[in-house]
């Protein structure tokens, strides 16, 4: 009978060990933690649920929403556990907030209002409308802002834009403007606050007393269930928004999709996106008619989604409902296009034939453009420029 216990013994106590070597060490390393494994760790370590500060270099601005601070000099901004970027910055017309392009000692022939697509969460040099400059000569000011909508757009243009009466200005959108503006309208008075309730974003909590006990005072088992794909139960509620629930990892690509942040952001039955709308023709309305007076032309560059671009991927894992959201937004800004009688470019159909090449064109973990994609998008938009005989005087 000794014999027969001895090894399963001797067994257990060297796993019990292990097991105590693996949390020593993991406690001791884990700043040093890859990507997202640093999430489970964090939540651990410091008993509250993980959090990205976002907004890092970036302040509020009752005219604008998220903009980045001024005489930033090579800050660090973290936009996901494994996207990291440096940004500087520079003021243009004593501005209380920084733009991230160089001082402008340069003869202006275009500039670019956007969010942060155009912003870029790139380096600098990857960033598509640094590269839309060196690959076309011209002198490009970018005044693109993190987290705007069109109404900020169209304020970027009139203050910092019109003194340059550039001859080209290009405006890019992506789908979450119309709710950018509504909230941005309601933080400065106005209109009215649309109260309607939001879906929940949960944690993941379960039921097993010693699963919850090792989630908040296991490093190893915290890590090993992030790396397996379960994030939820260590990020806060507001991060929540930004999980990707779904992941397609074949043929060279890896994607993540399917946040929560845009199927509420895009959602055009929720009237406070729907009231947005207006606002969005409104900021188009005016940007159209200021540049025209100056005779400069105004073009708009649509962005879709990354859901959008790898639908064939995306839409059996997501369902066709939810990817339909997205899609109304972007159909929804091509409508206003066409009641406007604007230069618009739907970037969808040459961003999904690189995609069906199965090039990566986005972050596996952030909804942006990746310096590939920024590379593709700034040929998109110079290509298609060039075409409509708009690039050069």
């Amino acid at each position: 009978m000794h014999k027969k216990f001895k090894y399963p013994l001797l067994v257990f106590i060297w796993l019990m060990v292990s097991a105590f070597l693996l949390e020593g060490i993991l406690r001791l390393t884990a700043p040093l933690l890859p990507g997202r494994l640093v999430i489970g760790a964090q939540a651990v370590l410091s008993g509250e649920l993980y959090f990205a500060d976002t907004l890092d270099i970036f302040t509020l601005h009752r005219d604008h929403n998220f903009v980045a601070l001024p005489d930033l000099d090579n800050a660090v901004h973290v936009a996901s556990p494994t996207v990291k970027i440096h940004v500087t910055t520079s003021r243009l017309w004593d501005s209380p907030f920084g733009f991230r392009n160089r001082p402008v000692n340069y003869a202006v022939d275009a500039i670019v209002v956007g969010d942060s697509f155009s912003f870029c969460i790139t380096e600098e040099a990857d960033c598509w409308v640094r590269r839309f400059e060196a690959e076309t000569g011209l002198g490009v000011v970018n005044l693109a802002q993190v987290g705007t909508g069109s109404m900020s757009h169209w304020r970027m243009i009139d203050i910092y834009g019109r003194p340059f009466e550039p001859r080209l200005v290009l405006w890019q959108w992506w789908g979450n403007d119309f709710n950018e503006d509504y909230f941005l309208a309601v933080e400065r008075g106005e209109i009215e606050a649309i109260f309607v309730p939001d879906p929940p974003i949960l944690p993941q909590v379960s039921d097993n007393p010693l699963v919850q006990w090792l989630r908040t005072h296991s490093v190893a088992f915290a890590v090993s269930e992030v790396a397996l794909g379960n994030e939820r139960p260590y990020i806060d509620e507001r991060g929540q928004l930004f999980i990707a629930p779904y992941r397609i990892k074949q043929d060279g690509l890896d994607i993540r999709f399917g946040q929560a942040y845009e199927q509420r952001a895009f959602d055009l039955d929720n009237p406070r996106n729907a009231a947005g709308v207006a606002l969005t023709r409104e900021a188009l309305r005016l940007a159209r008619d200021a540049v025209s007076e100056w005779g400069g032309t105004f073009a708009v560059i649509v962005l879709p989604t990354r859901e959008e671009v790898y639908a064939p991927l995306t839409a059996p894992v997501m369902g066709d409902e939810a990817l339909g959201t997205l899609v109304s937004a972007r159909e929804t800004m091509l409508g206003l296009c066409e009641e406007l009688d604007l230069l618009c470019l739907d970037t969808l159909p040459q961003l999904q034939q690189l995609a069906q090449q199965n090039i990566q064109l986005y972050y596996s973990d952030d909804l942006h453009l990746n310096p590939r994609g920024n590379a593709e998008l700034s040929r998109i938009v110079w290509g298609w420029l060039g075409g409509e005989g708009l690039l050069y005087e």
